[in-house]
């Protein structure tokens, strides 16, 4: 099978020789998944309708090995895969050539620095992970800064240098890392590295007055590269570089204007506007919130992955009523659309083509449940004066299977309904077994201990678990667990009995 590169694709595949040679407009910090089947994806399909006429410099940081970039001249493949609108299968490929050339952040140095000075660059994009928008002291202006805001700001201000600090050289920055107001936080960054290798004040000025840090939020689900014969498809070349998405996707970015992204309107799911918050509490308190609150329950009975558990009739109506009774309700007047996107995440969710397991939703699940969930606890009783059943009975899953009574080999483990090790991925886990310990130790009751942990501050910083009668809540419903298994209450919830009047 021949090797996808430009060489196959000008010959076999149609792609014209000159879309080679278009001029780099962006520069893109990251090689992952989440940036080539979401932002690379629709800088092509802009490309494609005639919009962008322009490159992407993709720069990896993580290591200098672009091989398998190189191999293919920087092309891939999308494969979108899912459901359409009736809940038909749909797959769709597009071929990915707009990310040239691809560079090593350390090995390409200089290539790096001539695409900043460059007038025609328009857009910075990254994607380096939470963990890569953190400040490290580091003298910024020797070698290459070890850093990615380091490496930024030595960057800009080589531009700055270049191009003579004119208003029109500034550039939107638009970072997409999983943050809240994450084009301020790394702003924020390159501005501490300014002050601290006491570069000049009129820099700092340039990049207040010329350069916007946007503010962005991305969602598209990626699980990784396109495996052979995943559900029946292949590709008719070698592709190591292949990647599978869903259909659905949603890059929002908060900015007045954005002139290089003036093609939006023409793009459905790429939004540039004022406030992007309607965006994020809607995917925030619905897709994820629904996730952190679905995933233990479901895992407790049974399911292991997304699929599976839209698959489970009492799993599907439990959803159904969180979303419906405690989410959407708090949404109001914060995200107008929310019950559009409610319909569209059903619809992913019950994607047959992801394999979306619940372990890896269910890592961290202690700081998640308070980050995605903790609000809408609070704005439903707010609105009601009592608390959202579906929510609760939700969180007292989350704690009955968050419950550590194994440490060993530096991990913490419980034990599932069927008695198999569970292995608890929580920063919190070592002070959920410290509360724990007393109640396998037969020395406490649930009693004593779930009222103790819902208190640590170290465990639960978000007043959420605060609420009137919470504590007792939680406490009646993971004792119920513990006698009964999960199905019952579950049960009793969806179809409670009618009282005779």
């Amino acid at each position: 099978m021949d090797q996808l590169n430009r060489k196959f694709g000008i010959s076999e595949l149609g792609i014209d020789l000159d879309t080679f040679n278009r001029p780099v407009k962006v520069v893109q910090f990251g090689t992952g998944v989440l940036l080539r089947g979401l932002v690379d994806f629709i800088f092509q399909k802009a490309n494609d309708l005639g919009y962008f006429n322009g490159n992407i410099a993709m720069v990896k940081s993580t290591s200098n090995d672009i091989s398998e970039f190189e191999e293919q001249d920087g092309i891939y493949t999308v494969v979108e895969s899912g459901l359409d609108e009736k809940l038909e299968s749909k797959i769709h490929s597009t071929l990915i050539y707009c990310v040239h050339p691809v560079w090593s952040a350390t090995d390409h140095r200089q290539e790096l620095m001539r695409i900043f000075a460059s007038p025609l660059l328009e857009l910075v994009v990254s994607n380096t992970t939470e963990i890569g928008l953190l400040y490290h002291p580091e003298n910024i202006l020797e070698g290459v800064p070890s850093t990615f805001p380091g490496n930024l700001t030595s960057l800009l201000y080589h531009r700055f240098i270049s191009l003579k600090g004119t208003d029109s050289s500034g550039l939107k920055i638009i970072p997409t890392e999983l943050l809240i107001d994450n084009g301020q936080h790394l702003k924020n960054l390159v501005q501490q590295h300014a002050r601290a290798n006491d570069l000049p004040s009129t820099f700092i000025e340039w990049m207040d007055k010329s350069c916007e840090f946007c503010d962005s939020l991305v969602d598209r689900i990626v699980p990784g590269k396109l495996k052979s014969g995943s559900r029946g498809f292949d590709l008719p070349y070698q592709d190591k570089l292949a990647i599978q998405t869903e259909p659905y996707f949603l890059w929002a970015i908060q900015s007045d204007s954005i002139p290089a992204l003036d093609f939006f309107k023409q793009i459905t799911g790429l939004i540039v506007t004022r406030d992007i918050q309607p965006y994020r509490e809607q995917k925030l308190r619905l897709l994820n919130g629904g996730h952190t609150i679905l995933s233990p329950l479901a895992f407790l009975l049974g399911c292991r992955t997304v699929e599976e558990m839209m698959n489970h009739a009492h799993l599907n109506d439990f959803l159904s009523q969180l979303c419906e009774s405690d989410i959407i309700p708090t949404l109001e007047h914060l995200s107008p659309e929310a019950n559009v996107f409610y319909r569209q995440m059903k619809t992913r969710w019950l994607n047959p083509f992801m394999n979306h397991a619940l372990k890896s939703i269910l890592a961290q699940s202690t700081t998640k449940m308070q980050v995605r969930n903790g609000d809408s606890f609070i704005r439903y009783f707010e609105a009601n004066q009592e608390l959202p059943t579906f929510l609760t009975f939700g969180f007292a899953a989350y704690l009955f299977l968050f419950k550590p009574r194994i440490f060993r080999n530096k991990q913490y483990f419980t034990l599932d309904l069927d008695g198999n090790e569970f292995e608890i991925v929580d920063s919190k886990a070592g002070l959920l077994f410290h509360h724990w310990l007393p109640y396998y130790m037969g020395t406490k009751t649930m009693g004593e201990i779930i009222p103790a942990l819902l208190n640590d501050e170290q465990i639960f910083n978000h007043h959420f678990v605060s609420l009137p009668g919470f504590k007792e809540k939680i406490t009646e419903l993971v004792q119920t667990f513990e006698k009964t298994g999960m199905f019952q209450p579950l049960l009793t919830l969806l179809n409670p009995v009618p009282i005779n009047v």
